[in-house]
Order: C-alpha cells, then structure tokens, then sequence
C-alpha cells in the first residue's frame, strides 16, 4: 500500500490506478502465487471530488517452477545454455527469477530473441512449466569507422576496424580484436 502508485489524497488519473494493479499484481508474483489475477475498481463521488479505488486481488495457489524446456534453433550446447539459467524445478515461482534468466541469456551475446515463457495455461495447479524461446544472432561482427578533426592548423584523420566474435567453437567464447 505505502508503495502504490496511487496515494490517498493525490489527483485520480486512470494512468496511476493501472501503475497500482500491475504493482499488486507483480507482487503477488514475487510471492509465488504465479496465477494471482488484480482487478481495481473505482466508484466516483463526483459531487464530493472524491473517488474511492478497491483493488481486488484473487491470489491463487502458491506456485512453484516445473519442468524447463528450451525451444527454437541455436548451434550451443545445451548444457551451456541451461548453465546460465536462475530458475530451478521445484523451487518456489517468482517473476524475478523469469527476468534474471532472460537477462542472462541475452548477455551471452549469442541470441537475438530470448523469450522465458511461464506456461499459465493450467490454472489452479501448483507446477508451473517454463518454456526458453532462443533465437541466436549472427555470431561474427565487423565493425569499421573513421572521422576526421580540423583545427586550427592541425588536421587529424583516425580509423577504427573491430571483429567480434561471439561463440568461437560453440563454447561462448568470445574474441574481440581491433
């Protein structure tokens, strides 16, 4: 409550009741409860220049992680993929640790798409699978600019040539010279 976007006293925008329920709703997630829904109601006393705003919550079960399975094409050992990956069967849902994959597997560097899909589709069960969507990206770079600088009776040309390479071997080793 001391957290929400919307205080009592404060000006109603409809902005700062949705900033509340995805707040709530984000809450309940980190709390485990990975089926949680928030709905918000508002009744207007226009006469007064008051609202009233009751936000709703219907938690679900407490949840924890099912099983993980990476889907889409990439050349990496899986092994190395699921090395990086914070979320562990059986321990407890929490949105975080959805976001902290994710971030984890886009700094490799070597996917262009990575999506961590919880599958909420069997509402009321208390095993939530999870679903790793990799796209990889072009491993290999090459990166060339230059520019030139005119003072007063100084003139400078500089260059610059980089190669990346972002999975040598298929290891995630990353190589980077310029």
């Amino acid at each position: 409550k001391k957290k929400a976007a919307i205080q009592v006293g404060d000006v109603f925008a409809i902005d700062a009741v949705k900033a509340t329920e995805g707040q709530a709703l984000n809450q309940l997630h980190e709390m485990s409860f990975g089926f949680a829904t928030v709905l918000t109601e508002v009744e207007s006393f226009p006469e007064e220049g008051k609202v009233d705003i009751r936000v709703i919550a219907d938690t679900g079960p407490a949840c924890r992680f099912g099983p993980i399975t990476v889907t889409g094409k990439y050349d990496i050992p899986e092994e190395l993929v699921r090395a990086e990956v914070t979320i562990k069967e059986g321990s407890a849902f929490r949105a975080s640790k959805l976001a902290d994959t994710q971030r984890r597997l886009f700094s490799l560097g070597v996917f262009s798409v990575v999506n961590v899909v919880p599958d909420l589709s069997r509402r009321g069960e208390a095993l939530i699978p999870i679903r790793l969507e990799l796209s990889e990206t072009k491993y290999r770079q090459l990166r060339a600019g230059g520019g030139v600088q005119l003072e007063s009776g100084k003139q400078d040309v500089h260059g610059v040539l980089e190669y990346q390479h972002a999975n040598v071997f298929n290891r995630l080793w990353k190589l980077t010279t310029g």
